[in-house]
């Protein structure tokens, strides 16, 4: 009986090493690159829609409350813009762990973004304040708006009490930044 050389057996064994780990975790080990870095998404299709939908609205609102605590005029609305930014980093930080390893929108602003506050920045005194405020009540109803259907249709449960604890949050702030907008357009 012929034995095959041991260099053979060795090399044999090293080459099925990573299938035999394969076979009973499920998972390779020898990811490398990018798979590396990226993390499994456990999110439907839907959800990870509805994720990008909530950073989306909640990256607008981020850059929007950022504008308004240097450039909103007066202390009032430099204030609101200032409880908007605090709920978007703590929402922003709690949508990090609920997304569940979906990606995530990038937070730079967009060139439309940017020749908004440009334009946004020509105006000042009165007349600018009511300007930021409208943009502003814009971008929290969206988010509300997102929130509310995420509430409704996110079929993952820590998803849906995520969305959930948020809602009325943004919910309320749209109507504050709604008053404000208002009152701000009586002033004189």
């Amino acid at each position: 009986m012929k034995r095959a050389p041991l260099s053979i057996c060795i090399f044999t064994v090293l080459a099925l090493c990573p299938v035999l780990v394969t076979a009973q975790t499920g998972t390779s080990a020898t990811t490398t690159g990018a798979d590396a870095k990226k993390p499994v998404s456990t999110l439907s299709s839907s959800d990870k829609q509805l994720v990008k939908s909530a950073g989306e609205a909640q990256v607008g609102l981020l850059h929007m409350s950022e504008f308004g605590k240097a450039n909103g005029g007066s202390d009032a609305t430099k204030e609101l813009a200032k409880k908007v930014l605090d709920e978007v980093n703590t929402s922003w930080g709690e949508l990090a762990t609920a997304a569940k390893g979906a990606e995530l929108p990038k937070t730079d602003q967009s060139a439309g973004e940017k020749r908004d506050f440009a334009d946004l920045k020509k105006n000042n005194g009165p007349k600018g304040e009511k300007a930021y405020l409208k943009a502003l009540e814009k971008e929290v109803k969206r988010a509300a708006a997102t929130f509310v259907n995420g509430a409704k249709s996110a079929s993952d449960e820590e998803l849906k009490a995520y969305f959930a604890k948020f809602q009325p949050k943004l919910t309320a702030l749209s109507t504050e930044v709604s008053t404000a907008e208002s009152e701000s357009g009586k002033k004189k």
